[in-house]
């Protein structure tokens, strides 16, 4: 197996699902040296490994190969190994960790011996842009629709941005009045800089911005909140 296969066996496993290609493809990972083994290592719960903790869902079978992977692989592949049975290992998989004789050094192998689990990265609620690649990652391996339906969901929901300017636009004061020229020109630098155009007590493009800021990691990489005066709770303004 090679890159360029592995890619395939994740993105479309859902065409034909296979324990049998599951684990190669969980073999090569492991035991190959390529450079995203540096991705992992700089985010452990990045979506390769969401994709095996799929697959292990598919086929349990995996959760054997991977402890039978563990002596194979090689240091940073049981690393991999080690951190995805913290995850989906059984209790079987208490008993392996407990014979390992690097688990008194491994917090992975530590949890997985205690019978503890990491938190399930499906189950927390969604507020992170990547979390709409592991929706995609899990329909992906699975074929599944209800991962595809919660990406829907989260754009009929509204962005933090949106919903903070509403409240910024809607609010009324002596303050307001007083500093209503900065505004003015707060909102015309907003439509100028961003496109979003307010009027009244409300933004008017709302699509726009929701899909914006589902794309940023964050929405302070799409708008620069202190320098429009919108951190009310920061700077202490009520304008």
């Amino acid at each position: 197996m090679d890159h360029e296969a592995f890619n395939q066996t994740l993105q479309f496993h859902y065409r034909s699902p296979s324990p049998e290609a599951a684990a190669e493809a969980l073999r090569w990972w492991v035991t190959a040296s390529h450079p995203m083994q540096v991705e992992f290592h700089a985010n452990p719960c990045n979506l390769v490994l969401y994709a095996f903790i799929c697959l292990a869902e598919l086929h349990p079978s995996l959760i054997r190969t991977s402890e039978q992977l563990y002596e194979e692989a090689n240091s940073w592949g049981q690393g991999f190994l080690a951190r995805f049975l913290a995850h989906v290992g059984d209790t079987a998989s208490e008993t392996w960790a407990g014979n390992k004789s690097d688990a008194d050094s491994n917090r992975d192998l530590q949890l997985l011996r205690s019978g503890k689990r990491h938190d399930r990265i499906r189950t927390l609620p969604i507020v992170y842009p990547v979390q709409l690649d592991l929706l995609w990652t899990e329909f992906c391996i699975t074929g599944d629709e209800k991962p595809v339906h919660d990406i829907v969901w989260c754009f009929n929901e509204p962005s933090v941005v949106r919903r903070r300017l509403n409240e910024w636009l809607a609010k009324r004061g002596i303050l307001s009045w007083i500093f209503r020229r900065r505004r003015a020109d707060q909102i015309a630098r907003m439509k100028e800089s961003l496109d979003i155009v307010c009027q009244g007590t409300e933004m008017q493009n709302r699509e726009d911005l929701d899909v914006l800021c589902l794309q940023e990691e964050g929405f302070g990489r799409a708008i620069d909140v202190d320098q429009l005066d919108l951190n009310l709770a920061k700077t202490g303004h009520s304008d």
